[in-house]
């Protein structure tokens, strides 16, 4: 009988080192394979989600650095214009009025356009 037990014990033993051995082992490396592709999925839609942010950042920085300069240019020429299509030569001195109009005309539009030029040159952290 106890020949019997001992006989029985050592082919349980034998069985799992033969089968449930290399079975166990082999799901072991499998749970750590799924856990190292979950932690590397976990860093590659960070690094994703920071490069999309990062882009995201320099597209609006770009948009808005395109907008600030057609705005400078377009009252750069309408400064140059308005200065361009005033005739001083024909006004006269009973005429002041008309010669304060081409001034106020042209200081309002020399001050849209100085401050675009210094909104321009300032960081967008200090505008």
């Amino acid at each position: 009988m106890i020949e019997i037990v001992l006989q029985s014990i050592v082919l349980l033993g034998v069985l799992y080192l033969a089968l449930f051995k290399s079975y166990f082992k082999e799901k072991g490396k499998n749970i750590a394979t799924l856990e190292d592709i979950g932690k590397i999925t976990t860093s590659v839609e960070s690094i994703k989600a920071q490069l999309k942010f990062a882009l995201e950042a320099k597209l609006s920085f770009r948009a808005e650095e395109h907008s600030a300069l057609v705005d400078y240019y377009s009252k750069y020429y309408r400064w140059l214009s308005a200065l361009m299509i005033a005739h001083f030569a024909r006004v006269e001195y009973e005429q002041i009025d008309q010669l304060d109009g081409i001034r106020n005309t042209s200081d309002a539009l020399t001050f849209k356009y100085n401050i675009r030029f210094v909104s321009i040159k300032l960081p967008a952290s200090n505008r």
